[in-house]
């Protein structure tokens, strides 16, 4: 819960040396719009990112998908929000579960 309910939150860059997101870490912060992933990120707990109905742009590093918790967008309209991915991954992502959700678009 390090950031949960930060409302004037807008631009969040998790640092290279982070490899997972914990559970609620951004929960409720409604002002986040974009969103920067490290490569080193491999997976996200549950609700991560719930009601982050700002976020537009998520800029993500990897090239395998992320895993997944539950709930972890819980409350984001996924069809408005553009996942940027290494030109590598983007079939890899448009088949997962959940960032399949999204528009994933080639960095």
């Amino acid at each position: 819960n390090v950031f949960s309910g930060c409302l004037v939150l807008q631009s969040v860059t998790i640092p290279n040396s982070v490899t997972s997101i914990g559970k609620k870490a951004f929960y409720g912060c409604t002002g986040l719009i974009n969103l920067t992933l490290p490569s080193g990120v491999t997976s996200i707990g549950d609700s991560a990112f719930y009601y982050n109905n700002g976020l537009t742009n998520i800029y993500c590093g990897a090239v395998t998908p992320p895993a997944l918790g539950t709930d972890i967008f819980f409350n984001v309209t996924a069809k408005y929000v553009s996942v940027y991915v290494p030109q590598s991954a983007v079939a890899d992502f448009k088949a997962a579960l959940v960032w399949s959700s999204f528009n994933i678009l080639s960095r």
